[in-house]
């Protein structure tokens, strides 16, 4: 799998579970990890992985950014086009026994997405 050949977990073992993981969830991508594994060993080494103080984001991420970087460098031209949405999960609480009051909690994103395609639409 070309998007986890540059991995870097800072053990090969957790490279291995990725991967693993990886192929359990992408044959039915909406399924839950214990859906998606096939033994109970399977699903507690998945949430081992998870709880790993190794693991973050960037770790996961960095062998999907270097096959993409890789796929981009191959290509005469590349468009990266971008996409900013603000999400706004603001909820209304209504305070007991004090009328009309509110009070207003607020979980505020941005969320950049880009897609590259080259400009014979085939996407990198």
């Amino acid at each position: 799998m070309d998007e986890i050949k540059n991995q870097v977990m800072g053990d090969t073992r957790l490279n291995k579970r990725l991967s693993n993981i990886l192929s359990n969830l992408s044959s039915d991508p909406k399924n839950s990890i214990p859906c998606a594994n096939k033994t109970w060993a399977e699903t507690f080494a998945a949430y081992r992985f998870i709880e790993n103080d190794k693991v973050n984001f960037d770790s996961i991420m960095s062998g999907h950014k270097s096959a993409t970087l890789e796929r981009i460098k191959a290509q005469p031209v590349v468009l990266i086009p971008q996409d900013t949405t603000f999400l706004n999960f603001a909820t209304n609480l209504e305070s007991k026994e004090m009328g009309t009051l509110r009070r207003k909690e607020t979980n505020q994103q941005l969320l950049h997405t880009s897609i590259a395609i080259t400009p014979s639409r085939v996407t990198t």
